[in-house]
């Protein structure tokens, strides 16, 4: 999916230039050690029984038959010594090779299982010293092997190993040297590579992306003696910013669309190029092919001082589902970092806060004017705590530490605390659960101030009063009848919680929101947008300047949580 999209972004960004048809490249001349890439060893030939003594007469057997150990010589001057199973289904009176220790007539041996006169679990070694470890993950039963989805790991001389098993009709295979040289691929019957792959040489550079029949297709990832880059490839040849040789045989960077030049460009680190201006003094523009948080491409703009980023830069860019964002602070080795403001376009979504590398770290998230205080994030998750005030409707107190997704709603692994809310009983309890999903779980666990744990709940954070059963489980008739008992202390709770209510007021610091608001980052506080203006579709008319979406034309935006009355937005009197 990533590799289509990223595929369309390049198509339509590359067209809007005007393209030089003077230089042009071949893909091949290229990568070419992409296109000869193929597995760099001889795979040794396994020995096995021939087909025509697989089945052998009970009467030639040679052994001892109450130690279950016999010795067979095979045509060949192979040699068996080890248990046999008697055979059926037309072959009566027969038996086959089991189990024991094989010398083959060539000079391997091989220790183990036998299918069908195949090693099929056991230890084999060849002559010259090599070694194969074969494992099986199919048996009929506990104990036959069936001789389906064999493991083969490959051990030579030199230290080089091979790891090999079957794959929708392909052989999956990890190839390894000492001197780091790395293969990860697909094996087709032909012997030509497929699927993802990654490789990797012994010089530390490395290739990822797809293969057909030994030929890459669409994304690849780069790294090499020239630099780190991405390129995307297909039938009528390489899209992307790479590099190339002019006619002087210099190696240069480009912007090519489909193998021609449409841009020249300078190369300024993995992944990152100025495009724009030449990045030495000046405002320029720099496109990254791979952000840190959604893995597309995206340009920023900023000045230049001496060859070096200073002061704020802004970039414009979308997530995943095409909703548009902006994100404008200082930049360290071409990433954010340090104080930065991040503002969603049509969303009221801001983060304002430390980036690291590139990504949100800590800082105030606000969501439609609710506040969550961010303490890191990891794998696309904001890692934070949203404090839910007490309302009219909801007559306690209670916070969420966990996972938030970009739009600031919970979602994956995260507990609530209930903080306060004596009548109800429920102060010092919490709601845990994996499953968060907007504010809600199928599967939580309603933990008591005694740490007794009530789990298969439902929970709504907005809308529930306390965690109630899941009725998708069975429910037993004594966890029904303590259901509905509960259901009665919760209305007598409320009565309590209402009169309580009487003995407590606004809190004036606040205005009872349990946030504090400050200046919008977006617009500054001026409620409207200078770098843009209203717009009429139909008439074609352009009117004045756009509202802030940001903060709904208010050019204020919450910040913090209360510390008078802790969020909570009622004090006692």
């Amino acid at each position: 999916m990533k590799s289509s999209l990223i595929a369309v972004f390049f198509l339509f960004s590359l067209i809007g230039f005007g393209q030089n048809t003077a230089t042009t490249v071949v893909t091949k001349e290229l990568f070419p050690e992409l296109f000869q890439l193929k597995l760099p060893i001889e795979i040794p030939k396994i020995q096995f029984v021939p087909e025509k003594e697989l089945y052998i007469k009970k009467s030639k057997l040679k052994g001892d038959q109450y130690t279950d150990t016999f010795i067979l010589n095979f045509k060949d001057k192979s040699v068996f010594k080890g248990r046999v199973s008697s055979n059926y289904g037309g072959h009566e009176n027969t038996v086959s090779i089991n189990f024991g220790e094989m010398s083959f007539s060539n000079g391997d041996t091989y220790k183990g299982h036998f299918y069908e006169g195949n090693p099929i679990e056991g230890q084999y070694v060849f002559g010259n010293g090599d070694s194969l470890e074969i494992t099986s993950a199919n048996r009929n039963g506990c104990c036959n092997f069936t001789g389906k989805s064999i493991n083969q790991l490959y051990k030579f001389k030199d230290g080089t190993t091979l790891k090999m098993h079957g794959y929708e009709g392909k052989t999956k295979f990890y190839f390894e040297k000492p001197d780091g040289t790395k293969i990860v691929s697909l094996l087709n019957p032909d012997k030509s590579l497929d699927g993802y792959t990654e490789y990797f040489t012994k010089d530390g550079f490395f290739y990822k992306g797809e293969l057909s029949k030994n030929r890459p297709i669409q994304k690849w990832e780069i790294q090499n003696d020239k630099g780190a880059f991405i390129a995307i490839f297909n039938m009528d040849g390489i899209t992307g910013y790479v590099p190339y040789k002019d006619e002087s045989n210099t190696i240069k960077w480009g912007k090519f669309y489909l193998e021609k030049l449409v841009q020249p460009i300078t190369y300024l680190a993995p992944y990152t190029f100025c495009v724009k201006g030449d990045c030495q003094n000046g405002e320029a523009t720099i496109y990254v092919a791979k952000n840190p948080d959604t893995g597309f491409g995206f340009e920023m703009v900023g000045n230049f001082a001496n060859g070096k980023p200073i002061d704020d830069f802004v970039m414009n860019d979308e997530d995943i589902n095409k909703n548009k964002y902006t994100i404008i602070g200082p930049i360290k080795n071409y990433k954010f970092h340090g104080k930065c403001a991040k503002a969603y376009l049509d969303k009221k979504i801001v983060f304002t806060g430390e980036f690291q590398n590139g990504l949100p770290q800590n800082g105030n998230l606000t969501v439609d004017e609710k506040l969550i205080e961010v303490k890191g994030f990891k794998e696309g998750k904001y890692i934070g705590k949203q404090t839910f005030p007490r309302t009219e409707k909801r007559m306690y107190s209670r916070y969420y530490e966990g996972e938030f997704n970009q739009y600031g709603q919970m979602e994956g692994t995260g507990t609530v605390y209930i903080t306060d809310n004596n009548h109800w009983g429920y102060e010092g309890c919490k709601v845990s659960a994996t499953d968060w999903k907007d504010g809600y779980s199928s599967h939580c666990c309603f933990v008591r101030k005694n740490g007794e744990e009530d789990c298969q709940r439902v929970y709504f954070v907005n809308r529930s009063d306390f965690p109630d059963f899941s009725f998708e489980h069975p429910v037993s008739l004594r966890n029904l009848a303590a259901y509905q008992q509960q259901k009665e202390q919760e209305r007598i709770a409320q009565e309590a919680a209402n009169t309580k209510l009487q003995n407590e007021y606004q809190c004036n610091q606040c205005n009872g929101l349990g946030v504090i608001k400050t200046q919008c980052p977006m617009c500054k506080g001026a409620g409207y947008r200078k770098d843009m203006v209203t717009y009429d579709r139909h008439t074609g008319n352009t009117g004045g300047l756009a509202k802030c979406s940001h903060c709904a034309g208010t050019g204020q935006y919450t910040v913090m949580g209360c510390s008078k009355c802790d969020g909570k937005g009622f004090v006692k009197k």
